[in-house]
């Protein structure tokens, strides 16, 4: 299905979609779903066409995780979930990633599972999360990092 601009604005401004994705309410006022197959954004002052059948819209804006003067990891491909960016593997300098034996449970993603991040002999301990087999409703995040604890995220 392909919504006109205009289709967007009178009809579809300000909805959230969960066509198999994921949305969050960002700070600046807009919503977005982001993969690596669909970009949806809805902003109170404009709009742009979206596809919602899967085709890719357009790259996401480049997402970077520093910490201790480091980029952590970088990538223009991240899914945003509850305010956090959730990194592709492979996006992960897994060099400054170490195994925790730590684990927390949310109800809808499932089990987490988290790395400590090691910058210059510095460690932040469970800052990274994880989660191995996300519960269907997020399968988006499987195989992808997000970051807290002092590590800066810019998207």
């Amino acid at each position: 299905m392909l919504l006109t601009i205009g289709e967007v604005s009178e009809r579809w401004l300000g909805q959230a979609f969960f066509m198999g994705s994921i949305v969050t309410k960002r700070r600046t006022g807009t919503s977005k779903v982001r993969n690596q197959k669909k970009l949806i954004l809805l902003s109170k002052c404009k709009c742009a066409m979206m596809r919602l059948d899967g085709g890719v819209v357009q790259e996401n804006d480049m997402a970077k995780a520093t910490w201790a003067g480091k980029t952590i990891a970088e990538s223009n491909a991240t899914v945003q979930v509850e305010g956090n960016e959730y990194f592709p593997l492979e996006a992960v300098d897994k060099k400054f990633l170490k195994p925790s034996s730590h684990t927390s449970e949310c109800s809808w993603k499932g089990t987490a599972h988290y790395y400590h991040v090691e910058v210059d002999g510095m460690k932040n301990e469970n800052a990274a999360w994880y989660y191995p087999e996300p519960k269907a409703a997020a399968k988006e995040i499987k195989d992808r990092v997000a970051f807290w604890k002092g590590v800066s995220v810019q998207a």
